[in-house]
């Protein structure tokens, strides 16, 4: 797989980057007690993005323990496959790392049918949280829930 392209830079999306509308920066002053946001951008284009939610799942707790969910991962269809995924997931991962007062487990929730996402996933070392044949019904989706300790 393609590495990502050296200009990638991943920005955090704050209250500050809404200077002049109030209503919005409110919005995200409110957010960053629960949620951090980043996006991905190369060449001046946003190519995707991180969200973390800094609390639990409700799926898999019991099994994990206190984790903080990767709630989104994405990246935007014409720039998949260079490695942008992999890059926002290792930033996210480094940035936990560095927080000492929130749990050192990551989890996620991937449909069964997102073989590439399930892939990188695993070739980061998230594993499967439950087995693999059951399955987390969220609405219409149908989902594995997949958990990583980060070391160190």
């Amino acid at each position: 797989m393609a590495r990502p392209e050296p200009e990638l830079r991943i920005v955090e999306v704050t209250d500050d980057s809404f200077r002049g509308d109030e209503s919005v920066a409110y919005l995200f002053q409110e957010m960053r007690t629960a949620e951090r946001v980043w996006i991905a951008v190369a060449n001046d284009e946003m190519v995707g993005g991180l969200r973390l939610t800094l609390r639990s799942g409700a799926t898999g707790v019991e099994q994990i323990g206190p984790n903080v969910v990767v709630h989104t991962v994405s990246v935007h269809q014409p720039h998949q496959r260079r490695g942008y995924g992999r890059a926002l997931m290792e930033f996210g991962e480094r940035w936990l790392q560095q927080q000492a007062s929130l749990p050192h487990t990551l989890s996620l929730a991937v449909e069964v049918d997102n073989v590439v996402a399930i892939a990188l996933y695993e070739s980061l070392g998230y594993s499967f949280v439950i087995a693999q044949d059951e399955r987390l019904r969220t609405g219409d989706l149908s989902c594995f829930v997949m958990a990583k300790t980060l070391s160190g």
